[in-house]
């Protein structure tokens, strides 16, 4: 029974910050997210001709992936682990369904295809990853690490990160290419 309300207070954590995502897009930053030149010509062009395969871009990347669920891990033990993993949830929602409005106001729906494209193809072994690790946390002191967990999300992540390093940037330019 806990484990069936605990999924739908993901749910609802998750669909609680995207719908506030979706509202703080267009109803408190819409201005500024139609003024702004993100998806300008200019911009898609400087993206195409980067360089995204140096060192900077992969320590950001190790940073941006590993430093959220590291911190999430140093409260595991206190009484404010749960509270960490549902703001983690909402802050995922929120960060979602921002993006989601400003490529939808900016682009269309090619917006949606540009989102999408950016979550691919290493989405899929950051789902699994955050999946064990919140569960983890969330449910400690029931569910504790163990050398097999730590080393299946060790290697999600390294996965992921890697594709996000290597394939990612193909996909963006891919659809920028479309785009424009």
């Amino acid at each position: 029974m806990e484990r069936f309300q605990t999924k739908k207070l993901v749910a609802l954590f998750l669909m609680s910050g995207f719908l506030g995502g979706i509202l703080f897009a267009n109803f408190i930053a819409d201005t500024y997210v139609i003024q702004s030149d993100l998806f300008s010509e200019y911009y898609m062009n400087e993206f195409l001709s980067a360089k995204t395969t140096n060192s900077a871009y992969g320590l950001y990347l190790c940073a941006v992936r590993i430093l959220p669920l590291l911190g999430m891990a140093a409260v595991q033990r206190t009484r404010i682990s749960r509270c960490a993993v549902w703001t983690f949830l909402l802050w995922t929602g929120f960060s979602s369904g921002l993006l989601i409005s400003v490529e939808l106001m900016n682009l269309g729906i090619l917006g949606l295809l540009f989102f999408f494209s950016g979550l691919l193809p290493h989405l899929f072994f950051y789902v699994l990853a955050y999946s064990i690790a919140l569960r983890i946390i969330y449910r400690y002191p029931e569910v504790r690490w163990t050398f097999r967990t730590f080393s299946i999300l060790c290697v999600l992540l390294s996965s992921g990160i890697l594709l996000e390093y290597l394939a990612n940037p193909f996909f963006v330019k891919s659809m920028i290419k479309i785009i424009y």
